[in-house]
């Protein structure tokens, strides 16, 4: 019967914690939502001097290619290794 009795205040225990971590949780998740708003990001943005870019430019980079032969069409895999490995090796 004190095993029992034991249990239940454990029991009770827990749930108690467990709502307080729910209810810590859900404020730390307003406050997350509130310091990530778009509002607030444009009022500090506004403050440091940043304003919104008059133009856009998207650009695109091309790989370089191989010096003295054709690329070739699918990528060498492999792993590299250091010098001083690769002279120990031979």
């Amino acid at each position: 019967m004190a095993n029992v009795t034991r249990m239940n205040y454990d029991y009770a225990k827990a749930t108690r914690e467990r709502t307080q971590v729910l209810e810590k949780t859900s404020r730390l998740e307003d406050q997350i939502a509130h310091l990530e708003s778009r509002e607030r990001l444009a009022i500090i943005a506004a403050k440091l001097g940043m304003t919104e870019p008059a133009r856009f430019t998207v650009v695109t980079l091309t790989p370089l290619p191989l010096r003295g032969a054709a690329q070739p069409e699918q990528p060498t895999r492999g792993v590299a290794l250091l010098p001083a490995i690769t002279d120990w090796l031979r």
